[in-house]
């Protein structure tokens, strides 16, 4: 008896060591820290290239885009299983918008120590891939980046088929990479994409300034965004990095480690590093704005969304309870996250046959992958695995919109009216005359408001407020909710205020100062 009891239990050992008894279990493979460092080498030619140090060896290849541009790529190519390294399953990691592939810390490690093979792309304009295309267009599209990517990965690197991971920009361009290039794509993993709702057409995306920079360059300056990028210091760079930071600026991070900590290291120090580079890389980071709704124009009966019934790939969709870049209200006029981007994006796959995995993680803003690093790598590896993701969510039973609005009081609503009529005046002294002299706001002092506003006031034909709350002290009224302006919907970020001066309701900016 003891002996059988013995055998059971041997054979319970077994099955669980097998995964037939729970989630598959693959082997471990003891992998390093993967933290990428910046060094202080001295007579370097590139800051990117000499001083920034990733994780693995990096790889330089050549490849062309759709319109035969040849593109310098950097990329790393690693795998430390024990079988042949083609034969092994492959992620590919396509970083987000002003990022590189240095940054991806823990989920990198992860997949490694899974035994997956991991090709990690610096895509055109981007980390590495920065120092080799100073002379390339900055009017490169994301369709010419998913050609390059299926050149160095299918064409070059001989990878048939492949997990494509995108993080936000990245995610987008999987989005497209997997409708594009279907055979190419086992499965897809977007962690914070861009790319799931379409985007009004204003002037500011207008095809005329598809492959022109410098009319593109002239039709932005308006909005003042490029400007700013240029300007910044190392201490704003971190004050907006962190949601700790000052202002409304929501910024990327809500815990801090390596990977935050080397994004902003890297940020801070491009500033003087190489001006070659760091024009480069702030003029990239701007327009590359206009790339992604390039792509999300509602008029285009063929843009990127209306293609999602295209996807045939298994899909999993990881989104941030906090996340504090969408919808993107500005453009959209969205201002719902799970009923106006999750669900329309999980009944659309759902209906062609293809029901993908979604899971928002609480507490969570932009970056999945370094907030709750530990558990989007073992969502991430179940779902490449074939094991099952706990906590989904069902967007089917997504309820309706409600209407939460406050009703505003006589004099708050006739504030709101006369701040409209100034609008569409289109006079700066009347508009000026709606911010308090002390107004201090996400985008500076009353004057650099007023500057910001009416340098974008030819898109605004409309400002229809609504408020999600309001709270009146003595001569301060706290309020919160949305703006439509006539292109798109601005937030009205909580905090911030209005002041009674002289008997006259003014912005006064934020509260908490």
């Amino acid at each position: 008896m003891i002996i059988r009891r013995l055998s059971i239990a041997i054979l319970a050992v077994a099955l669980l060591v097998s995964g037939c008894a729970g989630k598959n279990v693959r082997p471990q493979y003891n992998i390093k820290s993967i933290k990428p460092t910046i060094t202080t080498a001295a007579n370097s030619q590139s800051f990117w290239r000499d001083k920034v140090v990733y994780p693995f060896p990096v790889k330089y290849t050549k490849a062309k885009d759709e319109k035969g541009i040849e593109w310098e790529i950097a990329y790393m190519d690693d795998y430390f299983g024990t079988g042949k390294k083609s034969d092994a399953e492959t992620v590919v990691l396509i970083h987000g918008r002003g990022a590189n592939s240095g940054y991806w810390g823990n989920i990198h490690k992860a997949l490694l120590a899974r035994g997956k093979r991991v090709v990690a792309i610096d895509i055109p304009h981007y980390g590495k891939s920065i120092p080799g295309n100073l002379d390339k267009p900055l009017t490169r599209s994301l369709d010419d980046v998913r050609a390059v990517i299926y050149e160095v990965v299918v064409k070059q690197l001989k990878i048939n088929k492949a997990v494509y991971l995108g993080h936000s920009l990245g995610g987008q361009t999987v989005l497209g990479y997997s409708v594009k290039y279907p055979e190419a794509v086992s499965k897809i993993i977007l962690e914070a994409p861009g790319g799931l709702e379409e985007f009004n057409d204003v002037p500011l995306i207008h095809t005329s300034l598809r492959d022109d920079f410098a009319k593109w360059k002239k039709a932005w300056a308006v909005t003042g965004r490029l400007q700013a990028e240029r300007a910044r210091t190392p201490a704003s760079v971190k004050a907006d990095y962190y949601f700790k930071g000052a202002g409304n600026n929501p910024g990327y991070f809500y815990k801090d480690g390596e990977i935050p900590q080397y994004l902003t290291s890297v940020r801070q120090r491009m500033i003087s590093a190489s001006p070659k580079e760091y024009s480069n890389y702030t003029a990239m980071y701007i327009r590359e704005i206009f790339s992604v709704a390039d792509e999300l124009r509602k008029s285009d009966k063929n843009n990127l969304v209306k293609r999602f019934n295209e996807i045939k790939a298994p899909v999993f969709l990881a989104m941030g309870a906090k996340d504090p870049f969408f919808p993107v209200s500005t453009l959209s006029g969205n201002s719902d996250v799970k009923l106006d981007l999750i669900k329309p994006f999980h009944d659309t796959l759902t209906d062609s046959g293809n029901i993908p995995q979604i899971k928002i993680y609480d507490n969570v803003g932009h970056f999945i992958h370094t907030d709750v690093a530990d558990l989007f790598a073992s969502d991430v590896l179940d779902f490449i695995d074939g094991n099952s993701i706990d906590d989904l969510e069902d967007p089917a039973a997504y309820s309706e919109k409600t209407d939460d609005s406050v009703a505003m009081p006589p004099e708050i609503k006739q504030f709101f009216d006369g701040f409209e009529k100034a609008l569409q005046s289109k006079d700066r002294k009347q508009i000026a005359s709606f911010y308090s002299e002390d107004f201090q706001g996400g985008r500076g002092n009353k004057k650099q408001m007023v500057d910001f506003v009416c340098g974008n006031i030819s898109f605004i034909s409309k400002y229809q407020v609504t408020l999600k709350s309001l709270k009146i002290e003595k001569d301060i009224a706290i309020v919160s909710g949305s703006a439509n302006y006539g292109a798109g919907v601005s937030e009205i970020q909580e905090g911030s205020g209005l002041r009674k001066e002289n008997g006259r309701w003014v912005w006064y900016g934020e509260v908490k100062r």
